[in-house]
């Protein structure tokens, strides 16, 4: 056999080798990709719910600070007006109005994480939550407010956050 012959066949090896390795890998990302989206879905979801119970109590919070305010315990210039939380479908934004301006701040959900706004049972899309000064929900007339926390074609998996009328906020896993 002479030198080129075997350079060919040497190079006919390592090409089999290397499509030998292209389809293990490509085996063992198929088994991996599921756990590793299942691994984000949970961490996404978590994080979010997370971010917006803290920024609804947050604004619970401030509004109960106007009570004290009208009251004339924190009797300043700027003193917070309102403080309300508009939660929609990709986004929620939290505006704060005092006697000189309006802050708003705004968190974009990660890429797949929803979140949907019901009053017992019936989907609604508009609206700002808003608290009174005791802490109550001030546009409630139907109950128990629910945000539901879950990514695009998982429904089942998920997290709802509840809001009873007297302004008790809770939350909890979504399993169907």
């Amino acid at each position: 056999m002479s030198a080129r012959q075997e350079k060919e066949r040497q190079a006919g090896i390592a090409l089999v080798e290397v499509l030998l390795l292209a389809a293990v890998i490509a085996c063992l990302s198929m088994l991996a990709i599921p756990s590793i989206m299942r691994f984000y879905r949970e961490a996404a979801i978590e994080y979010e719910t997370e971010h917006l119970l803290a920024d609804l109590r947050r604004t619970q919070s401030l509004n109960r600070l106007i009570e004290g305010a009208n009251h004339g315990f924190y009797n300043r210039d700027g003193v917070v007006k309102q403080a309300v939380i508009e939660v929609r479908k990709n986004e929620y934004c939290v505006t704060v109005t005092s006697s000189h301006e309006e802050t708003n701040m705004s968190h974009r959900y990660l890429p797949l994480v929803k979140v949907s706004k019901e009053w017992n049972g019936t989907s609604i899309d508009s609206g700002p939550i808003a608290f009174k000064a005791n802490g109550e929900l001030k546009n409630v007339g139907l109950g128990m407010m629910t945000l539901l926390i879950t990514c695009e074609g998982w429904e089942q998996e998920g997290r709802k956050i509840m809001i009873s009328r007297a302004g008790r906020i809770r939350m909890e896993r979504v399993s169907w």
